[in-house]
């Protein structure tokens, strides 16, 4: 194995030094070759095709969700233009949503609250809209219900009451199920904070909430409920300081979206920032007092390699017409660090190299010792980030696909273009040409009598006449300081025992670390610190937790639901699923099973359905047809 490994560092090796000395022949086809390579690729970035769906983008492509919800869509499909059930939805839709709470941070049911409250209903309700030389109101374009009614805010219906209330202890409200003589309210998202008595009178509640869904059953519905959540938002962000009691937070559907796009626009200044401070870091670390063996302009083009291998990169991948998503621009700032680093290394090799030789030679042997171990650290990222590319969340694959080919690039930039800048480098050096502006200098030895300034800054490389002057041949600090003193303190014996412990607990600290992970994401953390979303997130989270989620239970399989068997399987699954602790209250179960069996039990129907036989399944799709018909009906008409 070992002789193995040899043989490869050295076919490595000596194709690297056969390489660096092409290089040094012929520079000026390293240095044109790529920027013309990267101009070519880089126009692939008039086909960027922006991604910003966080469902496309943060879900698995083969979760098991995609594949149920395609299941229950195909089988109970919902129009939102004319069938529209809140407690049914499969997708989020697009809507207004407005979370209410006292400035006094008392009860929300009082009615100086809900005069603001509907105050505030009723501006949102007018809110207009322009589109196809037409105005649109909330009620043109929202999601409408069986019977053609807009979807309402339940909690609305009872003002009065709740003026009732703070005159009279006997009228009360019931929570999470409110009855009265014409319907059964669900007030489970519709109030929040709630707290209730032993017989679930409300006693307390800190927040309401207020739902405005909209219309999104086709392309042109979804352009207007765009349009009017841009409204909502605009109006409601206005209002909040109009209001004297309630405080209010907003949210539309395309909220989180718009979020993300903001955090990535707010990078791109910092990229900006991040370019400057690498640009002078590698000059200053470039430079030496030596104006001949200096190299501050190899520096900046460190800098422009990885930039240009990243822009080809990404305009390649481009072309192939893969979504471009914004954590991608993270990806500059990791070139930028490893191209920066395979600079160094170059550069460190080339200093160690022997200054007597031809540039040919010093190049060849630049590659032969550098090239292997930058080829080896790019070869593991680029196998790194391709492994993350293999994963099913897009927005993982996506960012690895597009960081590991700019790995590649950056790489390759590295060893072509920025060893043919190297190359030309060391020419000027050979020729003793001052590193900053390519004239002729002075070495040092002979410029003893000038003064300060030109000592400083226009002198560099050796005099031939006395080559060995020590004046003339002054290392770079950083490498003397590495070598002479850093090496030396650690090779001591208690400086190496004291680096093992101190990796030791580092290595326990990381590990302890990892065993106190915890799987979630605090939706609050994907906004900025300044959105308005933030406000939004930490009222639900603190208010509508409760009672969040609606899930749905479809038995996809065909049954004979008039065997009592089988109503008793269903039965049974569905005393089962309510047993389970995450189910917050089991009275909220809705099925049509158990209200049909409610329906025909019923004295005043059992009447007129005794001539049916309900085991018979012929006569129980009858009967089924018209407790369908009847709860339509009733549904419709309580609107």
């Amino acid at each position: 194995m070992t002789r193995l490994c040899n043989l490869v560092d050295r076919v490595v090796s000596t194709l690297f030094r056969k390489l660096g000395r092409e290089i040094a022949d012929r520079p000026g086809y390293f240095v044109i070759v790529p920027i013309l390579v990267a101009a070519l690729f880089g126009s692939g970035w008039q086909r960027i095709r922006y991604e910003d769906d966080p469902e496309y983008l943060f879900t698995p492509t083969n979760g098991r969700s995609k594949v149920e919800r395609s299941i229950v869509e195909g089988l109970f499909p919902m129009n939102s233009s004319r069938n529209f059930d809140l407690g049914r939805i499969t997708r989020p839709g697009h809507f207004g949503r407005v979370i209410v709470v006292p400035r006094d941070g008392e009860t929300v049911l009082r009615g100086e609250i809900f005069d603001e409250i509907d105050e505030l209903n009723m501006i949102v309700q007018n809110l207009t809209i322009d589109y196809e030389d037409r105005l649109w109101r909330y009620e043109d374009i929202c999601a409408r219900r069986l019977g053609g009614h807009c979807f309402q805010n339940d909690v609305l219906d009872f003002k009065a009451r709740i003026r009732r209330m703070e005159h009279d202890p006997n009228v009360t409200m019931t929570f999470p199920l409110m009855e009265t003589p014409n319907r059964v309210y669900f007030l489970g998202g519709a109030l929040g904070g709630v707290v209730t008595d032993k017989n679930n009178i409300i006693v307390n509640c800190s927040a309401a909430n207020l739902m405005y869904y909209l219309d999104w059953s086709t392309p042109r519905a979804e352009k207007m409920a765009r349009l009017w959540e841009a409204l909502f938002l605009e109006t409601v962000e206005s209002l909040n300081e109009q209001f004297d009691t309630i405080s209010l937070a907003m949210f539309v559907s395309n909220t989180l979206t718009k979020e993300l796009q903001k955090n990535t626009q707010s990078v791109v200044p910092f990229l900006s920032l991040t370019l400057f401070i690498m640009l002078v870091f590698s000059i200053v670390t470039c430079m030496m007092s030596d104006w001949v063996t200096s190299k501050p302009w190899l520096g900046v083009i460190g800098c422009i390699s990885s930039i240009m291998g990243v822009a080809a990169a990404f305009g390649l991948i481009m072309y192939f017409n893969l979504e471009f998503i914004g954590i991608n621009l993270a990806a500059p700032f990791l070139m930028l660090g490893i191209g920066m680093d395979d600079s160094f290394v170059l550069l460190a090799a080339w200093r160690r190299t022997d200054a007597k030789l031809s540039v040919k030679e010093r190049l060849g042997e630049t590659y032969s010792e550098a090239a292997v171990s930058v080829t080896i650290t790019s070869l593991t990222n680029f196998i790194s980030f391709w492994i993350g590319a293999i994963t099913p969340f897009p927005s993982v694959r996506i960012f690895c696909i597009y960081t590991a080919t700019a790995v590649l690039f950056t790489y390759i930039y590295q060893v072509t273009f920025f060893g043919g800048c190297m190359a030309i480098s060391g020419h000027c050096e050979k020729k003793r040409l001052h590193a900053m502006f390519c004239v002729p200098t002075m070495p040092k030895s002979l410029a003893v009598n000038k003064n300060c300034c030109f000592r400083a800054f226009c002198t560099g490389g050796k005099n031939e006449a006395d080559p060995d002057n020590p004046l003339d041949n002054k290392e770079h600090s950083l490498m003397v300081f590495f070598r002479d003193y850093m090496g030396v303190f650690l090779s001591k014996t208690w400086v190496k025992t004291m680096v093992i412990i101190c990796f030791m607990v580092y290595l326990a600290v990381g590990i302890w670390g990892c065993l106190q992970v915890r799987e979630g994401l605090e939706r609050h953390k994907l906004s900025r610190s300044d959105s308005y979303s933030v406000t939004f997130y930490e009222r639900e989270d603190m208010y509508f937790r409760k009672y969040a989620y609606r899930i749905q239970v479809v038995v996809n399989a065909t049954l004979d639901y008039s065997d009592p068997k089988v109503q008793q399987q269903i039965e049974n699954m569905l005393q089962q699923f309510e047993s389970s602790p995450y189910v917050s209250d089991s009275s909220l179960t809705e099925s049509w099973l158990r209200a049909f069996s409610k329906f025909t039990a019923d004295s005043r129907s059992s009447f007129l359905l005794q001539s049916y036989n309900k085991s018979n399944s012929h006569d129980f799709l009858q009967i089924l047809d018209v407790f369908s018909t009847i709860r339509c009906y009733m549904s419709s008409n309580r609107m």
